[in-house]
């Protein structure tokens, strides 16, 4: 993460922590023009009306998938109203994944997504408006 501004050097290492951005139980924000590596954003049933844009996530799972077909999502979208928007993610064990209703998902470049060889796509929603490639699934 590279926030703006000078914060010692203007870098923020986290370590060891799966999950960087966790926006459970928020609403009505937006993160604009944020790099993160490693480390994947999660939602869960009670985000809503969140936006993601500009976002780069280099890493965002690293996950061998042993226990069976689980592999851990870049991008864990799950709530409501949320987008994922203008955004590049790449190079991760995992996906988009996406879980409730009305999300917008539009103009992402995805690629190098579910290396670990899981039945997992580089996004998994149908008539998308995305730049998809170099994926393990179908």
């Amino acid at each position: 993460m590279k926030p703006p501004g000078d914060i010692k050097n203007g870098t923020i290492e986290f370590k060891q922590i799966t999950t960087i951005l966790h926006l459970s139980d928020c609403s009505y924000l937006d993160f604009k023009n944020i790099e993160i590596f490693p480390g994947m954003i999660a939602f869960n049933n009670f985000s809503h009306y969140n936006t993601l844009d500009n976002i780069l996530s280099l890493h965002g799972s690293y996950d061998f998938g042993i226990n069976g077909w689980t592999t851990i999502p870049s991008i864990y979208l799950h709530g409501s109203h949320n987008k994922v928007i203008n955004s590049t993610i790449k190079n991760s064990s995992g996906p988009i994944l996406i879980h409730g209703h009305y999300h917008i998902v539009e103009n992402n470049v995805i690629h190098d997504i579910s290396y670990s060889s899981k039945s997992l796509s580089g996004i998994n929603v149908k008539n998308s408006h995305n730049i998809i490639f170099n994926c393990g699934g179908k």
